[in-house]
C-alpha cells in the first residue's frame, strides 16, 4: 500500500505538484529496487546426479557426496528426477517400483510415507511427469539439459530454508519447483512441491 501524498488542502497547485513529484520518485525507487531483485535465467554447473545405490548398474559408483551450494543441491536433485523420468519404460514391476521408490525419496519426507501421499505421488507427480520430463529438457538424452530460469530467493546460502526454482518448459509457462530442507535427510534440500 501507498501512502498518500502529503497535500495541504489550501496549498497552491506548485507545492501540490512538487508533493506528488516528490512521491513518485519514492514509488520509483521502490520499483527500482523491486526490479533488481528479479532473477534473470540461472547458470548452475552440471553435477551428477543422486540417486539410490540399488538404482545404478552394478560397474558405477555410488553416488558423489551431497553438493557444496544449495543451487548444486537442486541441480542433483532435478537431474536425477530427470533421469528417473526420461528412462524407457519397463515391464519389470519390480524394476517400475524401484524406479518410483528412488522419484519419491528426492522428495521431502513429510510428502511421502503415508498410503494416500504415495499414491497422490505415484498418481500426480510420477506419471504426469514420466509422460512430459522432455518438454523440460533441451536434449532428451540428458538429464542435466534443463534450465533454471528464476530463483527465489535471489540468493541463497545454506541457511535458506525453502527455496523456489522455475523451470524453462516448452509450450508453458515455466512450472515451479519448491524445495525445503528435510530435518530427517540431515538438513538436505528436498522436493517439497512440483508442478512439473
Amino acid at each position: 500500500m501507498t501512502s498518500q501524498p502529503n497535500l495541504v488542502p489550501n496549498s497552491s497547485a506548485e507545492d501540490r505538484l512538487a508533493a506528488l513529484e516528490t512521491e513518485l520518485a519514492k514509488v520509483l525507487a521502490r520499483v527500482v529496487a523491486l526490479e533488481q531483485q528479479v532473477v534473470t535465467p540461472v547458470t548452475i554447473a552440471a553435477v551428477a546426479p543422486v540417486a539410490a545405490e540399488a538404482d545404478l548398474p552394478a560397474d558405477r559408483p555410488p553416488p558423489t557426496p551431497r553438493p557444496a551450494t544449495p543451487q548444486g543441491e537442486i541441480r542433483a536433485i532435478l537431474t536425477s528426477m530427470f533421469h528417473l523420468a526420461t528412462r524407457p519404460p519397463t515391464q519389470d514391476d519390480e524394476e517400475a517400483e524401484q524406479r518410483f521408490r528412488s522419484f519419491a525419496d528426492l522428495f521431502h519426507h513429510a510428502r511421502r510415507g503415508s498410503p494416500l501421499l504415495e499414491s497422490e505421488l505415484m498418481n500426480y507427480k510420477w506419471r504426469p511427469l514420466c509422460t512430459r520430463a522432455t518438454a523440460y529438457l533441451r536434449d532428451a538424452a540428458d538429464a542435466s539439459s534443463f534450465d533454471i530460469v528464476q530463483m527465489l530467493p535471489a540468493v541463497v546460502d545454506d541457511r535458506t530454508a525453502t527455496i523456489k526454482v522455475f523451470l524453462r518448459a516448452e509450450r508453458r509457462m515455466p512450472p515451479p519447483v519448491t524445495f525445503r530442507r528435510d530435518d530427517l535427510a540431515e538438513g538436505a534440500l528436498r522436493i517439497e512441491s512440483s508442478s512439473l
